[in-house]
């Protein structure tokens, strides 16, 4: 049926990057909605100029005539069926276990510093639909929502575990990869500033929603990721 008078919100997506971890605002993780802003990369600064305009354009009145935007923070994500690695962060430090890289010599570090929280974005769709419902029903729905899985892992120990998932041997992962504990930005100045832990707290949105999100656990969702590997990734689907 045709609603002429219906304005769609915006949903507009956002990051977790836009906190810095605790560094300089002094505000630790797990970050909820309210919590201050200080993003410390051009990733995350752009991210929240993105996050301003659409409460000080979008959301500047409360009339019924204006637009109305949603803003969703996410984490890491990964796709289920993704066909090129480098299509995800949580994904393309894989390339290491490629055919292509076997006989290398030099073993590469991996960052095993950064605290993340990978999130299926079947699970972020499951998510944004539950937002999307609601706005349907209600036309004052607004605000700044929080969407993560809770479970943390470093990029090193994201590899270890989906090197276990393949059945690759320990000593030939040993060889192809160590993991990096040090702030890859003190160890690589020109590299861009990373925050160590940007944990979300969803509570506020599964209490405005009424509903909550079943994440999939980190097992389940890189087994669905790398399924065919590496032949899917080598040649595509």
């Amino acid at each position: 049926m045709s609603q002429p008078d219906y304005k769609p919100p915006l949903i507009y997506i956002s990051t977790s990057y836009v906190f810095d971890g605790g560094v300089v605002s002094q505000e630790f993780p797990p970050y909820v909605p309210t919590s201050v802003a200080n993003p410390i990369n051009s990733y995350g600064k752009s991210k929240w100029d993105g996050e301003c305009a659409i409460r000080d354009v979008m959301n500047a009145t409360n009339s019924n005539d204006g637009g109305r935007g949603v803003i969703v923070r996410v984490p890491l994500l990964y796709g289920e069926d993704c066909v090129q690695l480098d299509e995800s962060p949580a994904l393309e430090m894989m390339k290491v276990l490629l055919p292509a890289a076997t006989g290398g010599s030099t073993t590469k570090k991996i960052d095993n510093w950064a605290l993340r929280f990978p999130t299926s974005c079947e699970d972020v769709a499951k998510a944004l639909k539950l937002m999307i419902d609601r706005a349907l029903v209600d036309k004052q729905f607004t605000g700044t929502y929080h969407v993560s899985s809770p479970y943390g892992i470093t990029k090193f120990a994201l590899l270890q575990l989906q090197s276990q998932l393949l059945n690759v041997p320990k000593t030939e992962l040993d060889e192809r990869a160590v993991g990096n504990d040090e702030n890859p930005s003190a160890a690589n100045p020109s590299a861009a500033p990373r925050p160590q832990c940007t944990q979300l707290c969803c509570d506020d949105t599964w209490a405005a929603l009424g509903s909550q999100v079943e994440f999939a656990t980190l097992q389940d969702g890189m087994r669905r990721s790398l399924r065919g590997f590496p032949k899917r990734f080598v040649m595509g689907r």
